[in-house]
């Protein structure tokens, strides 16, 4: 194990580089963070190049909410599909541009917004959602590529291009930055907004410099932006980066320090700080200075991940082992770099499934990673051992206990035991949980479950949970990784919503869910323009009105992390309809049959955990596999002093004809209010609302046309308006309808309905025509 132990100490000094936005992301798709002073890859090195006869450029601007841009650099990434295609940065101005076309990268190249140089845009894997056909010239389209912005503290965006190239290239206008409620800190210094000209010009010099590894120059640069103006965070922060690289250890320390006095709220200088402790061994600072990241932003991996090793040198195992857990499970976690030091901690602890699972896992996340290689000989090796000692006594004596096997030698890890079964097979990884009739998880022995007493008592929090689950907004968090042939997750397309319920039950027993995200119900917001919708409520099938559609089995009394818990098998009966899922596909619906397991608080009868899966596969829809997993748990808001039982995270792994993803929802941030039907939910400012009273979903596309004078151009959104509900869009740059709400001078909205079915609210501080034109023939979706 010490050699796995000294590479977590090169992760854990690159967890800079794997968060903060600046100092070499380059062009391409980097599979692992590179070191200062490393080389780049080129997307030509692992894809083909697609050669254009012009460069085309796609630029915008990124601004705070004040209307102030951006006042430090931040990373803007460009991504078709999976593939990541470019990686640049703002300039302080917050002016960005992507240059793609022919010619070759050169790796040397800055990639900021003042860069012209070419490069070579790889061609989209065979598997992506989009096909980039070319580049340059006015017949290319980027139609289905997003641009994203990430910086913590922030809501993350994004803006996907929906225009055709121009003489100028895409204009992708204003993006504005968010803050997230309820966080304190972020990675942007409001320090940087009072720097003087002076300090400012001597910054900029200094990021330049440091981009193109020119640290001495830098060094001077940035040591001069300080001396003018000393309480420049992002300037502190950015020399203690370079002391640290240059082990200049005390100067990072009183750089870092500087930074945090400067801005208490910025998050860099912390997690710069808990690095170099890290680094030197001082592993109870490292821990306090990443706990004070985590206070300004909770679920920060980098933190995280730092006082997981902290704790794992000073062999607080468990300790280690539940922080990169939760760190594992965190919304934003996008390090694969967490199994390797998980695998460390289990290794130390015994667990050698668990470790070869965690090792099984970094090469499904970053096949072509940094330590694939050393992943692979790892398990390889794992494996080996285990059926060499297959055969080995169960009990072997005292002598033969104190000889290592080879791959304890290896590892540092005694008493190997036999686990070759447990052991995932890397050319035949499971994707999908087991199935749920194949592995029934233990329950105590003699201990009598009364089911008619159990469904009793959970139907009546069921009760509960429909008036809970339209009290309160959230913020929620989607993680969407499509999965090849072989089981590994591609890299993740993230979102994240301003989430709110509305449920009512029909004649006919039907719970309709009104799920709102961002003030929507547009499907077309959800990575691959596939909706995953009423998850959190799927426990319903044990409210009164429900469970008669399922046969049900109690197994016994079980346990669900640590809560004893009443373990009940659950299954769609074939003479009931089918009333809790169904796909929705060009506007028809399939009803899925389910089966499933619950585990049910045996001391207040709450769901704890709810698993499902299709009982068969539903050829009309190429519909093959769906495991769905949900859990639950206690909710308490202090301006109440109430706590109520709420929907935590949930988790699809979907394989629709040769087409796989796995997906995960997560719920934060939760706040309480009350809301009695759908039409008391408030309109979004700065938006059209449009609501269908008719019984079939209609589609539609709505066309806003600017006033005469401006430069912005018409935008056209097309989406569809279920069946009862309603649909708003947002105006404003970087929203639904990229386009200023004071220039709009119209609106028109086409749909594919009779007369009367479409009424719009529009909720525009400045007035304008809205026209509804019924009975559209409209083309077919794209």
């Amino acid at each position: 194990m010490n050699g796995w132990f000294s590479r977590l100490c090169i992760a854990g000094s690159l967890t800079l580089m794997i968060v903060w936005p600046s100092w070499g992301q380059k062009t391409g798709p980097p599979q692992q963070p590179t070191p200062p002073g490393g080389n780049f890859p080129s997307p030509s090195s692992t894809q083909p190049p697609i050669q254009a006869p012009t460069p085309t450029n796609v630029y915008g601007r990124v601004s705070l909410e004040s209307g102030q841009p951006v006042p430090e650099s931040v990373s803007v990434q460009l991504r078709c599909g999976i593939q990541l295609v470019q990686v640049v940065h703002t300039d302080l101005k917050g002016n960005f541009r992507f240059v793609l076309g022919s010619g070759p990268e050169n790796n040397d190249i800055e990639m900021s917004a003042s860069d012209d140089t070419p490069v070579v845009l790889g061609a989209t894997p065979s598997n992506s959602p989009v096909a980039v056909n070319g580049l340059g010239g006015s017949t290319h389209k980027l139609w289905g590529c997003d641009v994203e912005v990430s910086v913590p503290g922030y809501q993350p965006l994004y803006k996907s291009i929906t225009s055709d190239v121009d003489v100028d290239g895409i204009n992708l206008g204003t993006l504005i930055l968010t803050r997230i409620a309820g966080v304190q800190g972020a990675a942007i210094s409001v320090t940087s907004l009072s720097a003087p000209g002076k300090a400012r010009k001597e910054f900029e010099k200094g990021e330049k410099d440091a981009r193109k590894r020119n640290l001495d120059s830098a060094t001077k640069h940035l040591e001069k932006a300080v001396a003018e103006y000393k309480d420049y965070a992002v300037a502190w922060n950015d020399l203690g980066r370079i002391y640290a690289i240059d082990h200049r250890t005390e100067d990072a320390r009183q750089a870092f320090t500087r930074a945090m006095v400067a801005d208490p709220q910025y998050i860099p200088p912390c997690v710069g700080l808990a690095d170099v402790e890290l680094q030197n061994g001082q592993y109870e600072a490292a821990i306090e200075a990443a706990g004070k990241a985590l206070k300004l932003y909770p679920g920060m991996t980098a933190a995280s991940f730092i006082q997981a090793v902290a704790n794992l040198r000073l062999n607080r195992l468990d300790a280690a082992e539940k922080i990169a857990r939760d760190a594992e499970n965190a919304p934003l976690q996008n390090m694969p770099q967490l199994h390797l030091l998980l695998a460390d901690i289990l290794l130390r602890k015994h667990d050698y499934s668990g470790a070869a699972a965690q090792l099984q896992d970094y090469l499904n996340e970053a096949p072509g990673g940094q330590f694939a290689a050393e992943a692979k000989k790892s398990l390889e090796q794992i494996e080996k051992t285990a059926a060499d000692t297959s055969s080995a006594p169960s009990k072997p004596d005292a002598q033969a206990q104190s000889k290592p096997s080879p791959l304890e030698a290896q590892l540092s890890a005694p008493n190997f035991i036999t686990m070759a079964a447990a052991i995932p097979n890397p050319t035949a990884t499971p994707w999908t949980p087991p199935d749920i009739d194949t592995v029934i998880p233990d329950v105590q022995s003699g201990v009598a479950c009364s089911l008619p007493q159990v469904v009793s008592g959970v139907g009546r929090r069921m009760k509960d949970l429909v008036d809970n689950l339209q009290k309160f907004d959230a913020t929620e968090h989607v993680e969407h990784f499509n999965v090849d042939a072989a089981g590994w997750r591609g890299r993740p397309e993230t979102r994240t919503f301003d989430y709110v319920v509305t449920v009512t039950l029909s004649d006919s027993g039907v719970f309709r869910l009104g799920e709102y995200r961002n003030g929507s119900l547009d499907p077309s917001l959800f990575p691959a323009q596939i909706a995953t919708t009423g998850l959190s409520a799927m426990a319903l099938i044990f409210h009164p009105s429900q469970v008669s559609d399922f046969n049900l089995t109690c197994e016994g009394l079980g346990q669900w992390h640590g809560r004893p818990a009443w373990q009940v098998h659950f299954a769609q009966r074939p003479d009931r309809p089918n009333r809790i899922r169904a796909y929705v596909i060009h506007e028809h619906y399939y009803p899925v049959p389910l089966k499933g397991r619950v585990w049910i608080d045996a001391a207040n009868y709450e769901i704890l955990r709810f698993e499902s899966e299709l009982m068969k596969p539903v050829p009309e829809i190429e519909l093959t596999q769906e495991y769905l997993t949900i859990d639950y748990g206690p909710v308490k808001f202090q301006t109440r002093k109430q706590e109520v039982w709420l929907p935590l995270d949930a988790e699809v792994y979907s394989e629709r004809g040769k087409h796989r993803f796995y997906r995960r929802h997560t719920f934060s941030n939760f706040s309480l209010f009350e809301v009695e039907s759908v039409q008391q939910i408030k309109a979004p400012k700065q938006s059209y609302c449009f609501t269908n009273a008719n019984d079939r979903n209609i589609p539609g596309v709505l066309t806003v046309s600017p006033v005469a004078g401006v430069s912005a151009k018409a935008v056209s959104v097309r989406f569809t308006i279920p069946s009862g509900q309603s649909v708003c869009k947002i105006v404003g740059p970087g929203k639904d309808v990229s386009m200023p709400a004071d220039v709009i001078d119209s609106a028109t909205f086409a749909y594919d309905g009779p007369a009367g079915s479409i009424t719009v609210e529009a909720n525009l501080a400045k007035e304008s025509v809205l026209n509804l034109v019924p009975a559209t023939d409209l083309p077919p979706t794209p």
